[in-house]
């Protein structure tokens, strides 16, 4: 009795789009899909036509660009592992290719995932509990958007009386349902003893309270699928930036853009708190400025480190301790 040979996918994402790669008979197969819904059917009707109704597919961790698509391929039966954009640039490195266009990472990945695949962690949805929070966390980030375009449209000139009564009434509709909204989201976590337990743990750190850590929980989700800081640090779109890929265009050397987008911005305000008062944060920040460093690096670095430290102290499960680091120096 012949068993059906393992297929291995590799997949490139993007937000847009995402590029698929396979080997069916010593033959590479690629091709170009969609990243919504439409593309996902897309993309299993080829996969069908061409037989092949079980795999295992490797893809990136990119911010959330990523996660609608794992969704799909889990609920077809498929098996997903969803691989720290680190390690895929370190394979690539150890083949000595150059090229990097999204196409050539698809045919990496799939190499990658064929040759890896017995160490690599399988993907599983997140805890619905962790999803509702996602889910309540962005509404609050898209009320935000739309408060802050109908305040604009206040401030644009002049309007008819009626107009500017009915913006005002809309700024306090959707200021009372932000705050009924961040209400369900403590309630929620007051009902989850896991979510209340890593709220906790993380608003020990200096810098990061409530609302960020709600913020952190439902876009990390599991601390546990990261290994080391830095691939949090990746994920979380703070690294610096070595590569440009999918609709972004070569450009000025900042901080990488292919990280969650949230974790980016909901870490701006904390880092600027934790360089006044957090002793880690704060110590590693004036030594970046007595090298004269620009503000927007230093802050960048706070960002950084606060994410460190998140990972440090969500993963042991310990509450922070600001004097860590200065025990731990060799006396």
């Amino acid at each position: 009795m012949s068993t059906e040979p393992t297929t291995f996918i590799g997949i490139d994402i993007s937000k847009d789009y995402f590029d698929a790669a396979l080997r069916v008979e010593d033959r590479m197969l690629q091709g170009r899909f969609e990243n919504n819904k439409a593309g996902f059917r897309t993309f299993r009707k080829w996969l069908k036509k061409r037989t092949i109704r079980a795999a295992r597919v490797c893809m990136e961790a990119t911010g959330s660009y990523h996660e609608a698509l794992a969704h799909f391929l889990y609920d077809y039966g498929y098996e997903v592992s969803v691989v720290n954009p680190r390690r895929i640039k370190a394979y690539r490195e150890s083949l000595m290719m150059r090229n990097k266009t999204d196409k050539a990472d698809a045919l990496v990945i799939e190499d990658f995932c064929r040759a890896q695949w017995a160490r690599l962690r399988l993907w599983e949805p997140p805890a619905p509990e962790v999803m509702v929070l996602q889910d309540m966390e962005r509404r609050i980030e898209a009320l935000k958007k739309m408060r802050t375009m109908e305040k604009n449209r206040l401030k644009a000139g002049e309007l008819a009386p009626i107009v500017r009564e009915g913006i005002q009434a809309h700024i306090a509709f959707i200021e009372e349902e932000i705050r009924q909204l961040e209400k369900a989201i403590q309630d929620h976590i007051d009902d989850h003893a896991s979510l209340q337990e890593s709220s906790e743990l993380l608003t020990t750190i200096i810098g990061i309270g409530p609302k960020t850590a709600a913020v952190l929980m439902g876009e990390i989700k599991d601390i546990h699928q990261f290994e080391r800081a830095k691939e949090l640090v990746a994920f979380g779109g703070v690294s610096p930036r070595v590569w440009q890929s999918g609709a972004t265009v070569r450009g000025k050397p900042g901080i990488s853009k292919a990280g969650n987008p949230r974790i980016r911005k909901v870490l701006y305000y904390p880092a600027l708190t934790a360089m006044r008062y957090n002793p880690m944060v704060r110590d590693l920040c004036q030594r970046l400025e007595a090298k004269g460093k620009p503000k927007k690096v230093i802050i960048v670095a706070a960002m950084r480190k606060l994410l460190h430290i998140v990972f440090g102290v969500w993963k042991s499960g310990q509450p922070f301790d600001p004097a860590y680091e200065q025990r731990c120096q060799p006396t």
